[in-house]
């Protein structure tokens, strides 16, 4: 075997060829051939020494030889922090060991890192599935079958995971599959031997794999499409493909036909070849909505909802607004994160189909509660616990965020405790308790559970290949603060880093996004700070002397701010004095004191900008009835606004080069008097430079302003005005009003 893979690399197999060889080797445990081939990979090889021991550490980790296995990943990682095969191979590794929480944060770093590589995927989903997070570890192995549609142990553990649902059905046609992969697999068939002992008199109500066939008069196709249904069902997998592709011979014209054998071809995890084929048929059928619809589906499930969109909205044009088609553009729109389109979508299938179609209702209270209209969302809650229960209710979670932030926190958390009890270790229901305990200022539990947000959402989540701190002794340690979340977040808890120095460790490297870090490295000189593109490359880690551990920055919370006494009540951010003395000049020239910054955004689709932000305007009875010069410090895409307002005798100066450098925006906000500010980046800044904070917030804000107190324990001087129902903001303004005379009028007075 050896020989005929030499003799191939000679024929002008590529290193990535060979590269998947030598795997393929590996996966059918021939480890010497392996073992030798490795000595071939090409010497022009990106990355090939790192390739070549992350081979050798498989190898290993295959003969059971854990340690010889970690080492070879770990000598990879040294060199190459960011590498994704070694963080996999870690993952190996650790799930063997029993360390669950490194084993899934190492297999999360690789997927993020080279997306949509079925063995990151397929272990990602196993950590998951051992974590008993069954919706994460669906989510994960049905990716990784688009990928990678032979692998058979993520075929079984499919199959796991859907007994857990109780899917019976469709969990017994992954182990039919995994077994039709390898006949010797003892697993998958232990696993179908179970399932068939088991009483599966329900199965007959669950459909098969998504795949239905229309009422109506029966033709000729549709009863040998039964046949082909048939022989999946039973586990003829390679005999079904070749029947259902007979039949698209035989009968090329109809549409029906195609977007069956492509659900088909999904099912079994080739999205990419069904989408090919739905392509192909649509070239003889353009304006079938049925091709139509099937490819916007398709093109959803591989991830592409921009291209299902057009496809979708081809459909409407062709035949109108199905409740089909509607339903498939909704998940277009909300994977865009449009989210008050994708609730329109939805709301108009629900019209079009039954009035309690629990699925369509599912899927239009997620919407709602993205878009923030929590009332509209309840009532559909409602609606679906008249049909499954409260019990029973199938998007609970949903349910428990639409109340939250409503402000029924028991209702809330009895749901979320209920369903940590069957998933205790699943990231977004953590998270969700996390951000009503800090709330509520219940620091010690929610930390404890916002440990989990990397988890929760995996954007930008990243681990190094250094032991992590745990909140022990630093002895004269070297520790790394790994950058994470926002601006404003890092920000806020470099808050942190003070109590991290009392420490006494030998020394602290702060990572820091670029536009962050030349004002932290200002004001903690004590720390070196390395400024990054907070990515997963993790190279400048290489070049750091001696780092023994590591944390992530909003971790050290968890250890320093257990409690509301143990937040200082000072500044910590410095601005280049030079700068500040400059904008005070350029403020000087055009108006008197007091200089107030202003803002009226907040958030992103994700984070609640329906709520958080305000239009302009609102603001005219404080900006009109105060005396002071006011300055732009809103971020982003706002000289029409500003226009607009000078329109209305609303003056506000607006300089956006001190906005787009962050450096230079701590000048700015250092040189005025005080801030009004919507819940955004600017209250960090502000707040951590000591200067007087307005903050308007809606009635339930993030987590970082609280529930009850009006003064911000993060930084010295930040009042938080809430509102008094949701979206009535005129309280909040007239609340400025009254915080500006007591500031900046009468600082004396009562």
């Amino acid at each position: 075997m050896l020989r005929n893979l030499i003799l191939r690399l000679k024929g002008g197999r590529t290193g990535p060829r060979l590269e998947a060889d030598i795997r393929q080797l590996i996966q059918e445990n021939h480890l010497e051939e392996a073992e030798g081939a490795i000595a071939y990979l090409p010497e022009h090889l990106a990355d090939r020494h790192a390739i070549g021991a992350c081979l050798k550490a498989e190898i290993a980790y295959r003969r059971i030889d854990d340690a010889t296995a970690e080492a070879l990943y770990l000598e990879v990682l040294a060199e190459m922090p960011g590498f994704p095969e070694a963080h996999y191979g870690l993952s190996l590794i650790k799930l063997e060991q029993g360390d669950l929480e490194a084993a899934v944060r190492h297999a999360q770093f690789a997927d993020s890192a080279r997306p949509f590589q079925g063995r990151y995927l397929s272990q990602l989903g196993l950590c998951h599935l051992r974590l008993k997070n069954f919706a994460m570890a669906e989510t994960a192995l049905r990716t990784a079958l688009g990928h990678s549609p032979n692998d058979k142990t993520c075929w079984n553990n499919l199959g796991i995971v859907l007994v857990a649902k109780s899917e019976p059905s469709e969990a017994r046609q992954c182990f039919f599959k995994a077994v039709a992969l390898d006949a010797q697999f003892e697993n998958a068939k232990q696993n179908l031997a179970l399932l068939d002992a088991e009483d599966l008199s329900t199965q007959s109500k669950l459909r098969h794999s998504g795949v239905s066939m229309s009422s109506g008069s029966e033709q000729a196709w549709e009863r040998e499409w039964r046949d082909v249904l048939h022989q999946h069902k039973e586990g003829l997998f390679d005999e079904a493909a070749m029947a259902a592709e007979n039949l698209l011979v035989k009968w090329p014209d109809e549409p029906r036909l195609a977007v069956f054998v492509a659900q088909l071809s999904s099912s079994q995890g080739d999205i990419g070849g069904a989408i090919n084929l739905l392509e192909a048929a649509l070239l003889g059928s353009p304006e079938s909505v049925e091709l139509l619809i099937g490819l916007g589906q398709a093109c959803n499930a591989a991830q592409r909802p921009a291209e299902g969109e057009q496809y979708l909205r081809r459909a409407i044009g062709v035949a109108g607004d199905s409740a089909e088609v509607m339903v498939a553009l909704g998940e277009s729109l909300q994977a865009q994160q449009r989210y008050s389109e994708a609730a329109a979508a939805f709301q108009t299938a629900l019209d079009k189909s039954e009035p309690d179609s629990g699925v369509i209702l599912q899927k239009l209270a997620g919407a709602l509660v993205m878009a923030c209209d929590y009332t509209a969302a309840l009532e559909v809650h409602q609606r679906l616990i008249a049909i499954y229960g409260e019990e029973n209710h199938p998007a609970a979670a949903s349910l428990s965020l639409c109340l939250s932030f409503q402000g029924q926190f028991d209702k809330a958390g009895k749901i979320i405790d209920r369903l940590l009890e069957s998933s205790p270790n699943d990231p977004g229901l953590r998270m969700q308790r996390s951000q009503k305990h800090l709330l509520h200022e219940e620091y010690s539990q929610g930390w404890e559970d916002y440990r989990f947000r990397g988890l929760s959402n995996t954007k930008h989540f990243r681990v190094l290949p250094i032991p992590e701190w745990k909140g022990e002794a630093l002895n004269g340690r070297a520790i790394v603060v790994l950058a994470e979340q926002g601006l404003g977040d890092q920000i806020m808890f470099a808050s942190c880093l003070p109590d991290l120095l009392a420490l006494k460790p030998k020394k602290v490297f702060v990572e820091a996004m670029y536009r962050v870090a030349p004002t932290l490295a200002r004001s903690f000189p004590d720390c070196e700070v390395i400024s990054t593109k907070q990515n997963r490359e993790l190279d400048w880690l290489t070049e750091l002397s001696g780092a023994d551990c590591y944390v992530p920055l909003a971790d050290l919370p968890r250890y320093f701010r257990q409690t509301r006494h143990s937040f200082p009540a000072n500044s910590y951010l410095k601005a280049d004095p030079a700068r500040t003395e400059y904008w005070r000049t350029e403020l000087a020239r055009v108006g008197a004191a007091p200089y107030i910054g202003i803002t009226w955004k907040g958030g992103t689709p994700l984070t609640r900008a329906p709520v958080r932000s305000l239009d302009l305007p609102k603001l005219a009875p404080l900006l009109n009835n105060m005396s002071a010069t006011w300055i732009n410090l809103q971020y982003g895409r706002v000289d029409e606004e500003i226009d607009a307002a000078r329109n209305q005798n609303l003056a506000i100066s607006h300089w956006p080069e001190a906005i787009a450098d962050l450096d230079e925006f701590s000048a700015l906000i250092c040189a005025l008097d005080g801030v009004v500010t919507a819940c955004n980046t600017t209250v960090h800044y502000a707040g951590a430079l000591g200067k007087p904070v307005c903050v308007l917030a809606p009635k339930i804000p993030e987590w970082r302003y609280g529930l009850f107190y009006r003064m911000m324990p993060w930084y010295p001087d930040v009042s938080v005005l809430r509102q008094a129902a949701s979206g009535d903001w005129s309280s909040v303004i007239d609340g400025a009003g009254d915080w500006m005379r007591a500031k900046f009028v009468n600082p004396s007075g009562p």
